[in-house]
């Protein structure tokens, strides 16, 4: 196993690490460190989601860091794939690649749709994390296009400063000028990882995908997982086309008209909107 690899107990390290914030020694401190920033006007229960929250974001680092490093070690390694035959490219670094981010895709899920049934979240996170967890899963059980799957996981090079921006604004520091300059660091790696490092690998993953069902590349996936490609990956870049839309909007609304009560991010909560409508009746 490369040294990269993720460690073969990972699942259990995400599993330890959830419930040592969300229920274990460590909620408290989540507790004390917030009740603290907040002037101990927060609730059990808005505790009980700052509690999960930050429990959620610890374990999504694991995988964000995780697979930022491993995808951009297997997408440098080997300059010939591309040029060759990016379909056939397989290593067991890149399985162990999709063999976690499949697990994490399940676990993503389950946490979209319980924000989506809990706190009325945009069904669109959702849809990102099924079709996610669908093409992930597929590719690793079959051994389908792990270059481009390596490719792919490189747009989460954006989610650590989303995920700063939700520790800034639960702490209070929403008028604090590192609120503006992590917004700033959000939309410009959104922009580089996303819009521009997205835009050539959704390209050169069409393209490639056009080419073998000409007949012109050597392709192992069958006809229908093209085509569900073909249609998931397009709908997963035009998430990113809105969401970028609305940190750009967020941002230029902190930051020109210094806005303090503007969401910089593409995401907020259920408590997020209870406070807003406490302060503005």
């Amino acid at each position: 196993m490369s040294l990269l690899s993720p460690p073969p107990h990972l699942p259990h390290l995400s599993v330890s690490i959830y419930l040592c914030y969300s229920h274990g020694p460590l909620s408290p401190l989540v507790d004390a460190i917030f009740q603290r920033a907040r002037r101990n006007t927060l609730s059990s229960s808005q505790l009980s989601e700052i509690r999960r929250g930050t429990a959620s974001r610890a374990t999504g680092s694991l995988h964000h860091f995780t697979v930022i490093a491993v995808g951009l070690t297997i997408v440098s390694q080997d300059p010939t794939a591309w040029k060759v035959n990016p379909f056939l490219y397989e290593t067991q670094l890149s399985d162990d690649l999709l063999m976690f981010s499949s697990g994490f895709f399940v676990y993503d899920i389950y946490q979209c749709v319980r924000d989506w049934y809990i706190h009325n979240d945009a069904f669109e996170f959702v849809f990102h994390g099924l079709v996610c967890g669908t093409l992930y899963g597929l590719a690793y059980m079959s051994s389908y296009w792990h270059l481009y799957a390596a490719c792919f996981l490189l747009w989460e090079a954006s989610t650590p400063f989303l995920q700063t921006l939700w520790f800034m604004k639960e702490l209070g520091l929403r008028d604090h000028v590192l609120y503006k300059l992590n917004g700033l660091a959000l939309a410009l790696s959104f922009a580089v990882a996303r819009m521009g490092w997205g835009t050539f690998a959704a390209i050169h993953l069409l393209w490639s995908i056009s080419d073998s069902l000409q007949g012109k590349l050597a392709n192992p996936a069958p006809w229908w997982f093209n085509r569900l490609v073909q249609v998931g990956m397009p709908s997963l870049y035009l998430l990113n086309c809105v969401w970028f839309l609305k940190i750009v909007k967020g941002l230029f609304k902190a930051v020109v008209k210094n806005d303090t009560s503007s969401d910089i991010s593409a995401k907020t909560t259920k408590i997020d909107t209870k406070e807003t409508r406490k302060k503005t009746h």
